[in-house]
């Protein structure tokens, strides 16, 4: 018999390994963290059979650790460390505050090495894994002492478990401020208020919250918190206004659109208590007489609205050569020698300027210097900048400008300017004439005359609205017009000549082969010398509004020094560039603001008075199922309108009120007749009809 060597033998067949194939794995599911066996570990979508028999599927994100060697039998993975149907509390080795003791603060430890100080090791195989399994699901719960990282465990510093401690405060108390702001919106709507609950600053605080919202919508700081308890959309700010002003109404908190869009502005009227005393101290200062012409002999008038108090233009008629008469222009010239580094000054410039609504004047200086020690009020000496001019059938021409006082005989409405106009044909009458030539001249160059309609608007005591028609092209309004114009041409004119540092007002041509067809650009502030197309001046710098405009003041400031042969006080362009920056910024807010106040007062006015006989003139024709858009004759407010089909832009209709909404700025109408160009517009003032006798 052969014998095969050993060495030739083949192999033995393979036997089979005894060990359990699959993983034994901690599984993060939606009810929390639990250990699971894993048959096929290299299969993506990897299915979990957990403890109490249940079968999951988890994606590799979810497996936070594994074990290859813990089971001791696929058949029964857990054994009867898992009662089945019970949930598994793992029970580390070691309090998790003794283990946070021993490992490095801030540092990434490895989990075997956090295990070896977890003293876990001495176990049999198969007892290992789960005595591991129980650690690091400790581990991972235990959030506050210790945070996964790429290299293992974290034990958080003492600073970072200060800070989250005070996370965790914040958190709780924002979720208990939403859920007591839900109930409090429920009382305000139930009428309800205040609520048992809380304490008045507590109210006071959710009331604040409530105002912020209504002052800045989306951008409000509570706008996450609050804006879906209120039912709000980002989309839809007038009705989120209306809302939230029916819900501090209900608490009689709500301050009235005007004063929130004025805060909005921040326009505000009132001062702080040291420059109200700063104020009463400049008001009782002497005047400064010095060097100053003196033309209190001269009649002197000022001409403004009937409701102004800080009159800052004042106008003499001095004499007559011929077909000319001379004119002088006196400008209120307050404080000039109040500093820059002044606490008023410094004010001044942070407002830079005054802001006008029907309810509210926010001045740029307190009242005690706006409506008092800086006014050109009737019976009161005061320093002025004094423009004379001759007018003429050939123009107008600049005789002098002067440092002087001045006392002012009357403080003239425009319909008492008139008045005195139509009594004096040869005076006063003689200068309307003139300033009416100018205002022809000038639109004979291009300049555009302001024509377009304007309302005064006034609030009774009963809160009535009552609107009334500013006629511009009138001999009064025209006169002071002019005589602006002609001022703050002149004060451009000498800066330039000069090479004053200046903050010019400019506004170029349109462009194109036929600037005549082209709208010209909004006038912008500037401190390099050009012309104002729209006013038809090479150079123009506003310099005629002194209490109300920071820079008209600046440049009055600097055209006084230049009379004086002084040094002008603000030499250097960078800070005139900044004032200018910042009167853009601020000229446009308060625009906006004044806009929208007066745009509320005359949808005010259409609710009070809904019969009203509107007419007005298409100005834009949208999609079917789309309201179009009119604007009102005499009003000069836009409004959304039902229009017959086939309408265009251009017509013109009578229109009846179907529904106004000041809190949403809506104004719904409907056109019922075409007009023709002979058909009378509406027009104010308008005097509802008297009630019938009974």
């Amino acid at each position: 018999m052969l014998h095969t060597p050993p060495s030739t033998l083949p192999p033995s067949p393979p036997q089979p390994d005894a060990r359990p194939r699959g993983t034994f794995v901690l599984v993060l599911l939606p009810q929390g963290l639990t250990p699971g066996w894993v048959p096929d570990p290299h299969h993506r979508r990897k299915e979990v059979l957990l403890p109490d028999g249940r079968r999951e599927e988890a994606l590799p994100h979810q497996v936070l650790f594994q074990w290859k060697d813990t089971p001791p039998s696929p058949t029964d993975p857990f054994g009867s460390r898992v009662p089945a149907g019970q949930p598994w509390q793992p029970l580390p080795p070691v309090p998790m505050e003794t283990l946070h003791g021993r490992l490095p603060p801030g540092v990434a430890v490895p989990f075997a090495q956090a295990a070896e100080l977890a003293e876990v090791g001495g176990e049999p195989r198969g007892e290992r894994g789960w005595t591991q399994a129980a650690l690091f699901a400790a581990m991972t719960q235990s959030d506050d002492l210790f945070r996964r990282a790429r290299g293992g465990f974290v034990a958080r510093t003492q600073v970072e478990r200060q800070q989250r401690e005070e996370r965790a405060r914040q958190e709780h108390r924002q979720a208990h401020e939403k859920n007591q702001a839900a109930r409090w919106a429920t009382r305000l709507r139930e009428n309800a208020w205040p609520p048992a609950e809380g304490t008045p600053d507590d109210h006071r605080a959710f009331l604040e919250r409530l105002h912020l919202l209504a002052l800045r919508g989306k951008s409000s700081p509570h706008w996450k918190e609050l804006s879906h308890l209120l039912d709000l959309h980002p989309h839809q700010p007038e009705e989120n206004g209306a809302k939230v002003k029916a819900l501090l109404s209900a608490a009689g908190a709500w301050p009235g659109w005007e004063a929130l869009w004025l805060e909005w502005g921040e326009a505000s009227a009132d001062f702080p208590p040291h420059l109200l005393a700063e104020a009463e101290k400049l008001a009782a200062q002497p005047l400064a007489t010095a060097g100053r012409v003196d033309y209190r002999g001269n009649p002197t008038f000022t001409v403004d609205s009937p409701n102004t108090k800080d009159f800052d233009d004042a106008f003499s008629l001095l004499g007559q050569s011929g077909e000319e008469v001379e004119v002088a222009v006196h400008i209120a010239h307050p404080a000039p020698e109040l500093p820059l580094e002044h606490p008023l000054m410094q004010e001044a410039a942070r407002r830079m300027s005054s802001v006008y609504t029907p309810g509210k004047v926010c001045p740029m200086f307190p009242e005690a210097l706006s409506n008092g020690r800086f006014s050109l009020r009737a019976g009161e000496d005061r320093e002025a900048l004094t423009f004379r001019f001759w007018l003429g059938p050939a123009g107008a021409r600049l005789a002098r400008i002067e440092e002087s006082i001045i006392r002012v005989q009357d403080n003239l409405d425009y319909d008492q300017a008139e008045t005195l106009m139509a009594r004096d044909p040869n005076g006063w009458g003689r200068v309307a004439e003139c300033c009416q030539g100018l205002a022809l001249a000038r639109q004979a160059q291009g300049a555009l005359l302001a024509n377009r309609p304007e309302v005064m608007i006034e609030l009774t005591a009963e809160e009535q609205v009552i609107l009334s028609p500013v006629h511009r092209e009138g001999p009064g309004h025209r006169m002071v017009e002019e005589l602006a114009i002609l001022t703050n041409q002149a004060t451009g004119r000498a800066c330039a000549s000069g090479h004053l540092p200046a903050i010019y007002r400019v506004q170029p041509r349109g462009r194109g082969p036929n600037p005549a067809k082209y709208p010209l650009p909004a006038a912008r502030f500037s401190t390099e010398p050009g012309p104002h197309a729209g006013l038809a001046c090479d150079y123009y710098i506003q310099a005629t509004s002194p209490i109300r405009r920071f820079p008209d003041l600046v440049m009055q400031r600097q055209l006084a020094a230049s009379l004086r042969g002084e040094t002008p006080p603000f030499p250097g362009l960078d800070m005139l560039e900044a004032w200018a920056r910042q009167a853009e910024v601020r000229f446009a807010v308060y625009g906006d603001v004044e806009k929208r106040v007066d745009d509320h007062w005359k949808r005010e006015f259409l609710r009070q008075y809904p019969a009203l006989p509107l007419t007005g003139e298409v100005r834009k024709v949208l999609a079917p199922r789309k309201l179009d858009r009119v604007m009102l004759d005499g009003l000069w407010l836009s409004a959304d309108a039902l229009l017959p089909a086939g309408s265009r832009p251009g017509q013109r209709f009578r229109f009846r009120l179907e529904d106004v909404d000041p809190d949403r700025r809506k104004v719904v109408v409907t056109g019922t007749t075409a007009l023709d160009e002979n058909t009378p517009s509406f027009s104010l003032p308008w005097t509802p009809p008297s009630p019938e006798a009974p």
